[in-house]
């Protein structure tokens, strides 16, 4: 998670939000230039080398795949909502519940919750912002609430973006970013590694739930 060198590639991981929130309706005149804005704020000394150096010393490969992980949980939120296709915000936080990744969490004070609105506010037109290298910026939520968007799914923000959901009026619910990071990977295991028999160590706050395997 976040070793390496991916900021090199810090304009890639952002098209993926780019093209996510044109898709929810904000106009692409609009879109770049806040995408360019969002970027500036990331490029910034960020060492991950400590990490690496670890694995140099022994003798350990390293594969970074924060991306595709992210993906993997973003396609299967989607998913997940347009099945349950929930009218509340507490009915979206129960049917994100079942996830065992996320429900696993609940007793450690780290579950989804709603973090902006009341629980029986309609759930409206709704959003994942996961999966797209970073939470919205606000100019980015205030995008997004003029074309229509009601609720945004992301990573529990911290309190000034919280403070700029409540000033345009979305509501937020707040997912555990060590769930979605686990239900990503295990997802992406699944696709890829499939059956092969490959034992898997979980550590570092991954959460390994073996019903993915069997998809």
């Amino acid at each position: 998670h976040t070793s390496g060198w991916g900021l090199r590639a810090i304009e890639d991981v952002l098209s993926a939000q780019f093209h996510r929130i044109v898709d929810a309706g904000v106009p692409e005149d609009r879109a770049e230039p806040l995408m360019q804005g969002l970027a500036a704020t990331k490029w910034q000394a960020w060492s991950r080398d400590h990490k690496l150096e670890l694995a140099r010393r022994y003798d350990i490969p390293v594969l970074l795949v924060h991306t595709p992980a992210d993906n993997c949980h973003l396609a299967h939120t989607i998913e997940l909502m347009d099945k349950a296709r929930p009218a509340t915000l507490a009915e979206a936080v129960e049917a994100l519940r079942v996830v065992p990744e996320m429900g696993h969490l609940e007793g450690r004070g780290d579950g989804v919750r709603i973090v902006v609105g009341d629980p029986d506010r309609p759930l409206g037109k709704a959003f994942c912002a996961m999966g797209c290298g970073w939470n919205p910026s606000a100019d980015v939520l205030t995008a997004l609430a003029e074309a229509g968007v009601g609720t945004a799914l992301m990573v529990t923000p911290a309190a000034p973006l919280a403070d700029a959901a409540r000033e345009v009026g979305i509501a937020i619910i707040g997912m555990p970013h060590e769930g979605q990071d686990s239900l990503g990977m295990s997802r992406l295991y699944a696709r890829v590694i499939g059956r092969e028999d490959i034992s898997i160590y979980p550590c570092g706050g991954y959460l390994m739930v073996a019903d993915h395997f069997r998809d």
